[in-house]
């Protein structure tokens, strides 16, 4: 029997994704790319030989090979008939491609993220009701995510081949309803190549543990922090091997401010499961360890990491022409990671009464150089909170509002 899959996406991840799960001789993959000419490009690819996910040396220089069956930009041309839609967008991509999604799925069908942003099943569960349009309910389909990204990737040849520059040694899965993650935890092991363990820490734990939020911001700031809006740089810094110490610092306050939001939630409800949230002291190790050759402070196991060599800050070329780089803001490092991750972080702090100095140094100028306005005297009530996966943008005020506090009460 030939199991229907469908990648909804057309980048980085999304390649290796589609890549590994074509190759599969009983998985048949779509790709929903509704951006653009990407459908087109993916379609030229796969005239030119399928998609090739080319490991590096620490997997054995492996390369594994397959066509997805379908790529379309139109939804009814790509969902129907799948059981398993696997989302690699970035955060603020998903309302959108879940809503033109929606009408298609079929009943059953489990949606998921394959990296975990705060509020992603709340997202899930309104554009599947939609405004006025499909009317889905939360009991007609399956909701599951990764912790975190499987794998450090870039697209070397697009709609052909992708470079797959680290892998983590294992995922944590989560999924509603919980009778589902047992079946997902096996398949979606299967598909993406890295063993994913389900676990009971809900939607709540992997929101809170995803590291972007910890991580992006900082190194932005800190690389960024001072810049005056008009001068050039004079070249394009590595982003996590140039890492400081400040930064690093940074990182470490944030965590913490994290399991401090952690703590709160648990004192609340103590039945509910949050051990999936790690520090990011711990995450590095569990998350890279065989790449990291000095473990000995945080900025060394960033700095040390063979999966990040050469990845560098996201900047454009000067527009004046006279040379050099300027930061490019609109980068996902702040457009995904903060209204997605960082500011529903804060709003879930608000509701448990957890003071996050670092976070609010990090959103304010975050939200500055996005042209933004989440933080408004200290205060998480300014108009852009509405774009975000924040709490209180769902009407949740309260922890007794989130549905896995009230449940679990």
């Amino acid at each position: 029997m030939t199991n229907r899959a469908c990648v909804l996406g057309a980048g980085n991840s999304a390649h290796v994704t589609a890549g590994l799960v074509a190759s599969l001789p009983d998985w048949e993959c779509h790709v929903y790319a509704p951006r653009k000419d990407r459908a087109q490009l993916w379609r030229d690819g796969i005239t030119r030989g399928g998609l090739r996910v080319c490991y590096g040396a620490d997997d054995d220089n492996l390369v594994v090979s397959g066509s997805p069956v379908r790529v379309s930009r139109r939804a009814e041309e790509v969902i129907p008939g799948c059981t398993l839609l696997i989302l690699c967008l970035p955060a603020q991509a998903y309302e959108e491609n879940l809503r033109a999604a929606a009408p298609y799925v079929d009943e059953g069908a489990a949606i998921g993220t394959i990296c975990a942003s705060n509020g992603f099943d709340w997202c899930v569960d309104e554009a599947m009701a939609g405004r006025g349009g499909a009317g889905r309910s939360p009991d007609f389909y399956t909701v599951f995510a990764l912790q975190n990204l499987p794998w450090a990737c870039r697209v070397s040849d697009y709609g052909v081949a992708v470079d797959v520059l680290g892998t983590k040694p294992f995922m944590e899965v989560v999924g509603r309803p919980a009778s589902a993650l047992g079946d997902l935890s096996g398949v979606l092991s299967r598909l993406v190549r890295v063993p994913c363990r389900a676990v009971e820490s809900g939607f709540l734990g992997v929101g809170l543990s995803n590291m972007t939020q910890v991580i992006h911001p900082a190194v932005m700031y800190d690389n960024f922090g001072d810049w005056d809006g008009e001068t050039p740089y004079d070249h394009v810094p590595l982003f996590y091997q140039g890492l400081s110490d400040e930064a690093a610092d940074n990182m470490t306050r944030v965590s913490d401010e994290i399991q401090a939001v952690r703590a709160a939630l648990e004192k609340r409800a103590p039945s509910v499961d949050l051990s999936v949230v790690h520090h990011v002291w711990d995450w590095c190790d569990r998350a890279y360890g065989r790449y990291i050759t000095d473990d000995s402070t945080l900025r060394t196991r960033f700095a040390s990491n063979r999966a990040y060599v050469g990845l560098t800050c996201p900047m454009h070329p000067d527009p004046g022409g006279g040379g050099g780089f300027i930061p490019d803001f609109e980068a996902r490092y702040l457009t995904e990671d903060v209204p997605y991750n960082l500011v529903p972080l804060k709003g879930l702090a608000v509701l448990c009464g957890v003071e996050t100095p670092t976070v609010d140094l990090l959103l304010t100028w975050c939200q500055r150089v996005m042209g933004k306005r989440y933080l408004v005297d200290g205060a998480l009530d300014g108009p852009d909170v509405a774009e975000t996966f924040a709490p209180q943008r769902y009407g949740y005020h309260s922890l007794d509002d989130l549905p896995e506090i009230r449940d679990a009460r």
